[in-house]
Order: C-alpha cells, then structure tokens, then sequence
C-alpha cells in the first residue's frame, strides 16, 4: 500500500504511511538527543508536510502551494530567491 502525494514540478511521490521524510527527521532525533526545536526544514510539495510540523523551524518556500505554508511554522523566499540561503544566513 501506498499514498501518493506531491512532491512539486507535477510529480508524484508514492510512500508507504508512515515512512515519510518526518519519520525519517524523528529517527535521527531520537538517535542524537537532538529536540524540535532545534531542527530547521525546508520544503514546497505535499511530500514536505511531515517535516515541516515536526521541525521547530519548518520553513515552506514561497512558492509552495497553501497547504503546505500551512503546515510549516514560517515561510521562506522562493527558490528562485535563494529562500534557504537567506535563511541559514540569517540564523547561522
């Protein structure tokens, strides 16, 4: 079984629930003692979502669609606009 979401540029990802980047972020989290708090994300498709609720600073990029700066905590420039670069810059 598979849930399909979006993943930008009119791709679709397939992902087996539960196994998304989130899942991934909180493995590593728990691994290295690491809090939400002190992890930062980016992202702009449906494929992003997970991430972007869990991080402390979950960034969605100016051009993603709605539903996804819904999800993220801030939201970033655009890609086209080095959105991550002004923010790493910014707080590192």
């Amino acid at each position: 079984m598979a849930t399909p979401v979006s993943s930008g540029h009119g791709s679709i990802d397939l992902i087996k629930p539960g196994n998304h980047k989130g899942h991934a972020i909180k493995l590593l989290m728990e691994k290295w003692g690491i809090q939400a708090d002190e992890v930062m994300t980016f992202g702009d498709g449906g494929n992003d979502l997970e991430m972007l609720k869990l991080a402390g600073f979950g960034f969605a990029m100016e051009n993603a669609p709605d539903y996804v700066k819904k999800a993220a905590r801030f939201v970033a420039k655009s890609n086209n606009e080095s959105g991550v670069l002004v923010e790493l810059e910014k707080h590192f």
